[in-house]
Parts: C-alpha cells; structure tokens; sequence
C-alpha cells in the first residue's frame, strides 16, 4: 500500500474523531430535529426552493467510484447520522464494498443526495436501500422521492422477483408508505433511534 491509499483509508476514521467533538450533549439532541428527507404528509407535495436545477444522477458499483465520490459519500452521510441527528455510530459498516452507489450532484459539483442499493444477502434476503440522504440545503425540492423511486427501479431492474426490505427510521415511515412499503415486526432501536423493518412486495 502507498502513503497516498495509506492516507486515503485513514481518513475516514480521523474524520469520525473531528466529528464526534462537535456533537450535542445528549440533554440537547433531538433525534427529529431535522429529516434525511423532508416530507409533507398533510399536503404530499413538495416545498419548491427558488432557483433549485435539477441534479445529475450516476450510479455505480463501490469499486467504480473515485476517491472524490467516495469522500463526497462519506461526508454526506456523517453529517446527517452523525451530526445532525447527533448519534455516535459506526457508519462505515463494511457493507458498502458490495453495493451501487445512486448519487445525486448539484451544478457546482456537490453531492445533492445519494442512497446504497444493497443486494441480497448482505443486510436482508431481499435487497435493501439504505444510507438514504438528502443534504440540507436540497431537501424539500422532492429530491429524496427522487431519489428512491430511482432505487427502486434499480432493485425491480436487478431482482424483478425479489421484495425490498428497509430499516426505517420511525419518523420517515409516511414517507416510505407512499412508496409502496409496509411495516412489518415491531419498532426497534438502533444506535438510539426509532427503526422500524418495511417490505415493499415484488412487482
């Protein structure tokens, strides 16, 4: 291994260290603070921000990224579970290596949102979506619909016989719904949120 993939690899985990300094007491966090993925379940229609353009979609497989697209990741998805929601946890999990990436970029280049395509095996029986993210600034646009409508086109594409299982954060379970999942089993806790299994049938 090279200094520069020595550094690369580390990174990640210097990266969890500065984070977790800057992360609220735990009189102070409020797990539904602010949403991943912004959702209005009275008017089921998107916020429209002025001057949003639509993003640049690209999907790949973990080993296709470059170091710029597995950073842009990483980074998105700290600080939403970890900063944002203030919880502590181990977000690179060793699932990501056998994954597509579905990714969102804004016009100057940064990452507007992106979700994991998990296959079969690796969380669930059926394939999963997971680590879905909307940054801040782009949420109410309709991008987090967008967005798993993409992924589940993906999942039909790749398993056409197959459900989808998620692990939902209790809070976005609307959301989901409305995206042809249904609960199943009972609400669990993980890393101190509210999660919930959801399956959405086969096609």
């Amino acid at each position: 291994m090279t200094s520069l993939e020595a550094a690369w690899w580390f990174a990640p985990g210097l990266l969890i260290n500065i984070y977790s300094t800057f992360i609220r007491s735990s009189e102070t966090r409020s797990f539904y603070a602010s949403a991943a993925i912004r959702y209005d379940s009275s008017s089921k229609q998107p916020h429209v921000i002025p001057n949003f353009s639509m993003p640049t979609w690209s999907l790949k497989h973990f080993h296709d990224l470059t170091p710029r697209e597995l950073y842009a990741i990483l980074a998105l998805r700290m600080d939403i579970f970890i900063i944002e929601q203030a919880c502590l946890y181990q977000d690179i999990d060793g699932k990501d290596l056998p994954c597509l990436h579905l990714m969102a970029w804004n016009d100057d280049q940064t990452l507007a949102a992106s979700a994991r395509i998990v296959p079969p095996g690796v969380t669930f029986d059926e394939p999963s979506i997971a680590r879905v993210t909307v940054a801040r600034r782009d949420r109410g646009t309709g991008l987090g619909r967008e967005l798993m409508l993409r992924a589940i086109k993906e999942c039909v594409r790749l398993y056409p016989h197959l459900a989808i299982q998620i692990g939902a954060q209790l809070y976005l379970r609307d959301f989901y719904s409305s995206l042809g999942f249904r609960p199943v089993g009972e609400i669990y806790n993980e890393d101190g949120i509210p999660h919930l299994h959801m399956i959405r049938p086969a096609s």
